[in-house]
């Protein structure tokens, strides 16, 4: 089978979940199949890559499946192209993102791709709802979106080897959505002597944050890290948190969980699925209740998890996803 994947790749320049999951997914799928990588990024790779402007080539591949998302789906719309086309909705648009303008953008684009394409799949049933009935788009189905074959590897040959310190850690982009101000005021507001707040990211919040917390040297603002060293404040950590409740699924929180991370999370958001169910691993907070923010973070501190079992981090593949992505197609 040819499938067709169209979406960024991880860069030097753009490292993102959704091309950290474009790249996973076409490394699962080229396992058994053969695969093109349609992308706008112009990196290494083992699996072939042209150009999304490359049209004339990709019509040449004829692909029996389209797997696509963000603007790559509205350019590939407006060109006749062999193969079932399906949109991966990774997110949806919201004001404390996007301007007006750009939200009502992207609005119509959702809409065109929506009519053009023969299916639409969410990565979380809380990205489904939001979709379809705020946005009026018809999505069939929901996947679950899982770690490299690398990162299953390297937290099962981890299991029994938990070195755990009093550390609270961040991942992501410091912005405001993602309520890290309010994580590390809940933080400073404990006065804990032996604890560690790290901060791995950044972002236009990044400066505020940092002279704001300045005099707090338990808060450790890391900047921008590669995927090892990320690796190990996963490892080190006992407490993961992030308090953004409009996240569509968040992957963070799943490699907080498969590394034997406590876990302090909005009650809303896509990351609920998720959570839920593995309840004595997290806590799921009011993000705007600072109060309740450092009670859960006490917790977590005080927490002595076991391993997740190897059946637990199995069911985290991409090779699940995949098989999920071919269920709705079929």
């Amino acid at each position: 089978m040819k499938v067709l994947i169209a979406g960024p790749m991880p860069s030097d320049k753009n490292s993102g979940g959704v091309a950290v999951f474009t790249a996973n997914l076409a490394k699962e799928i080229s396992k058994n199949n053969d695969v093109l990588i349609v992308s706008k990024n112009k990196v290494s790779s083992s699996i072939p890559i042209i150009s999304i402007w490359h049209i004339r080539k990709i019509k040449e591949f004829h692909p029996d499946i389209i797997i696509s998302c963000l603007e790559y789906s509205f350019i590939l719309s407006f060109f006749s192209i062999s193969g079932k086309k399906v949109h991966i909705l990774h997110g949806f648009p919201t004001f404390n993102a996007y301007s007006q303008i750009k939200f009502q953008l992207m609005h119509l684009i959702d809409k065109r791709i929506n009519k053009k394409y023969d299916m639409l799949l969410a990565n979380s049933k809380y990205t489904k709802y939001i979709n379809e009935s705020i946005f009026d788009l018809n999505v069939k189905n929901t996947f679950n979106i899982g770690l490299s074959d690398k990162e299953l590897k390297e937290a099962e040959m981890s299991l029994n080897d938990f070195s755990k310190k009093e550390n609270i850690l961040y991942v992501g982009r410091l912005v405001k959505v993602k309520g890290v101000d309010l994580a590390l005021k809940a933080f400073e507001n404990l006065q804990l002597s032996n604890a560690q707040f790290d901060v791995v990211g950044y972002g236009p919040e990044e400066s505020k944050l940092k002279a704001k917390y300045q005099l707090n040297k338990n808060i450790i603002f890391r900047g921008s890290c590669d995927h090892k060293k990320i690796d190990a404040f996963y490892k080190k950590a006992k407490v993961f948190i992030s308090l953004n409740d409009a996240e569509p699924f968040g992957i963070t929180y799943l490699e907080a969980l498969v590394n034997g991370d406590f876990i302090i999370a909005p009650k809303i958001g896509g990351q609920v699925e998720l959570l839920k169910k593995f309840p004595d691993r997290c806590i799921l907070v009011d993000k705007d209740n600072i109060e309740g923010i450092s009670k859960a973070i006490k917790i977590g501190l005080k927490s002595n998890l076991s391993p997740l079992s190897d059946n637990d981090i199995a069911n985290f593949s991409y090779k699940n996803t995949w098989n999920e992505i071919l269920k709705a197609l079929n």
